[in-house]
């Protein structure tokens, strides 16, 4: 998976052998979980193929995480088509101040913050409240639940850090060790 980092020029070509450059203009889109963006391509004069640069105030504006790329095609006579490309992540740029976390990270402290309240005591279970439409009703998640998914949203940020290059998040990994008590057998235990 390739890397950029936000905030920096990107230059980026294509080419489809379906679509040649003299028929079909083109367009890259870079599609996050909640954005999509899309930039004008150039075609290119010596050779057969499209290019695009996004400029540092464009990448800036993509959002941390996992994107999906694909590009638009179109001719003159209005004919567009539509070919997936590969996914790229966009890393917060190291000078970058403030959150420059994914939203895959924010959901996960969101999850450990629930699990917390409903360790300590702090959140409600369940409530009712009466609306001039009639009565409403929310029940909270079970612990179990709540770890449940924990689990789930830590695979996906594992997933975003391995593609991105970085060690993954412990907490739910488990791996075996053996250990010898005296002259008694090796007993198997988990270490985590």
């Amino acid at each position: 998976m390739t890397t950029f980092y936000r905030g920096s020029t990107i230059p980026l070509e294509f080419a489809h052998d379906d679509f040649p450059k003299a028929d079909w203009a083109a367009r890259l889109i870079i599609k996050g979980v909640a954005t999509a963006s899309e930039f004008d391509a150039t075609a290119d004069p010596d050779e057969e193929k499209f290019t695009v640069t996004l400029t540092t105030i464009e990448s800036k504006a993509i959002p941390v995480g996992i994107h999906q790329i694909a590009y638009r095609y179109e001719n003159v006579g209005g004919e567009v088509s539509f070919v997936p490309g590969c996914e790229v992540s966009f890393l917060a740029a190291p000078n970058e101040a403030g959150d420059t976390r994914s939203q895959w990270e924010i959901d996960l402290e969101a999850t450990d913050a629930a699990i917390r309240a409903k360790i300590t005591g702090g959140a409600v279970e369940e409530y009712e409240i009466q609306t001039t439409v009639g009565q409403r009703s929310l029940k909270n998640m079970s612990l179990d639940d709540l770890r449940t998914h924990r689990r789930w949203v830590l695979g996906r940020v594992n997933q975003e850090r391995r593609a991105a290059g970085k060690k993954p998040i412990g907490g739910n990994q488990w791996r075996r060790i053996s250990s010898s008590l005296g002259n008694q057998s090796t007993v198997n235990r988990r270490r985590y």
